[in-house]
């Protein structure tokens, strides 16, 4: 299974349309005075939106403001529409939304106090005319530090907030608090999720007519961030009692902070997936992007782990196109100049995969080449062109002194191309083919993941006894009466593999 890779490198600091493919552009804001960050693009009524964080040095640093830059389909900005004062502001967070025609972000309220700065989270939730629909701040707790992850909007009149929050005493317990809210802010659900001596870090959650889905990283402690994690998915009724719920334990799924559903109830997940420990990031990273497909009932069909293995390496959004595939975008890692340079220098991307896990391409791109000061390209969000015209990516350019932060949006034709030339330079990079055997325990069927390269499988029992082969999948176990099996898998160019399952 490949990925193809392309490098799209753009060396001007003009930065407007691109002269040899007019249907693109690579639009970063010039203004060396202003920190700006995209985080959420989306392509409306023949416009291109991106909204995001702006700080201004020349008046108050400690009051950032959302805003949302609406572009024409050439790279224009059109208009720009501010959402904060100079005393109450809003700073929104990683994981925007777009749901219901509304735009949702979570993030950190800033307000004036006797201390100084004071901080309170939640949401912020504005209408597709970009005006502002409400703010839901969460109730501030003296004894917790709390921190945003995630806003949206789940159905008609209904708003989810998930915060963190852990003692100020330094406990290593830390909780994910989910609140659904409606328009009128009274509180409909009020859920709270805690492992004792763990960091229960939620990043994302949805909802559809299955269940209420939440999802978190549980950490060993708040303050080391590359540390061992594992993942956990919780299934809710809307009254908030845990209907199913699945968690690894191989200490390697780190942050999760996408997700894409289908309509039959499958549900995808991304993020970065750890194939090592990484001690800090100049001593070398080892992480990758990985997608994960679960069924309804939260069993593992497959997952990916693909593109760069390096300490940026990681999937921001991920969606659904309107050609039924699973298109996402993120960072494909950054590379030093030497071995004692601490500057970064990475490429954001996007990416396309069938709904079986099959990748179809990847294209990386940079907003600028600066290789005197370093940059990272960083990639937050992603959006389909209507009538599948193309897609539209989002994020910031991570520049070193004097260039700032500065937001980025990119405009590409439907196979990822930004450039006409793009398919040039293609190279072909092997992504980790992982079988998963699901559901298990089984009744009737045993669904087995990557079957392409399985010549044939045997069903055997705990003594080693053949109970019958086959080569056809999926596998039937109605058959079969209660108890432990083994699978043994044969391959076409690799050592047989066993798996264990239950019969129910």
């Amino acid at each position: 299974m490949k990925i193809k890779i392309v490098l799209i490198l753009i060396i001007s600091y003009q930065l407007s349309i691109i002269n040899c493919f007019s249907q693109g552009f690579n639009w970063v804001n010039n203004n060396d005075t202003t920190k700006q960050y995209m985080y959420f693009v989306k392509a409306l009524n023949n416009k291109i939106y991106a909204n995001g964080v702006t700080i201004n040095y020349n008046y108050n640093p400690h009051f950032p403001s959302v805003f949302t830059s609406k572009f024409d389909y050439a790279g224009n900005v059109l208009t720009d529409t501010l959402f904060g004062t100079g005393t109450r502001t809003f700073v929104p967070g990683f994981n925007a939304h777009y749901d219901y025609n509304e735009f949702a972000f979570f993030g950190d309220f800033s307000y004036p106090d006797s201390g100084g700065i004071g901080l309170k989270m939640g949401g912020l939730f504005i209408d597709s005319s970009l005006h502002k629909k409400f703010f839901y701040e969460y109730p501030k707790d003296t004894l917790y530090n709390q921190t945003s992850m995630c806003a949206r909007k789940i159905a008609r009149n209904r708003y989810a907030v998930i915060i963190g929050e852990q003692p100020k005493n330094n406990d290593a317990t830390v909780k994910a608090h989910l609140r659904i809210i409606d328009t009128t802010k009274q509180i409909l659900l009020d859920k709270t999720f805690t492992i004792n001596n763990y960091w229960m870090y939620a990043q994302e959650m949805f909802a559809n007519e299955n269940g209420i889905y939440v999802i978190v990283n549980r950490r060993y402690t708040y303050n080391q961030f590359f540390e061992p994690t594992n993942l956990y998915i919780y299934k809710l009724d809307t009254l908030g009692n845990i209907l199913n719920q699945y968690n690894t334990s191989d200490d390697k799924w780190h942050s999760t902070v996408a997700s894409a559903t289908l309509p039959n109830g499958d549900f995808f997940v991304g993020g970065w997936y750890s194939k090592g420990l990484i001690p800090c990031l100049n001593c070398g990273a080892w992480q990758q992007k990985y997608i994960a497909r679960f069924d309804k009932n939260l069993n593992l069909i497959w997952r990916r782990t693909f593109g760069s293995i390096s300490g940026n390496d990681e999937i921001s959004k991920l969606m659904i196109a309107s050609d039924n595939t699973i298109v996402g975008c993120g960072n494909d890692g950054f590379k030093y100049i030497n071995g004692s340079d601490t500057i970064e220098h990475g490429t954001g991307c996007i990416f396309k995969f069938s709904l079986d896990g099959d990748s179809l391409w990847m294209h990386q791109y940079q907003a600028i080449d600066n290789s005197q000061y370093g940059e990272l390209s960083v990639m937050t969000c992603v959006d389909e062109l209507p009538n599948g015209q193309g897609f539209v990516g989002c994020g910031y350019v991570d520049a070193a002194f004097p260039q700032l932060h500065r937001g980025w949006v990119i405009k590409v034709d439907a196979n990822g191309c930004l450039d006409a030339s793009c398919t040039d330079a293609v190279t072909e990079v092997d992504d980790n083919n992982e079988i998963f055997v699901f559901p298990n325990p089984a009744t009737e069927i045993l669904n087995i993941s990557n079957t392409q390269n399985i010549l044939s499988y045997q069903v055997n029992l705990l003594d080693g006894s053949c109970v019958y082969k086959s080569n056809t999948f999926p596998i039937n176990t109605s058959q079969l009466a209660n108890g432990i099996y083994f699978i043994t898998l044969t391959y076409k160019n690799k050592p047989t593999r066993n798996y264990k399952f239950i019969k129910k």
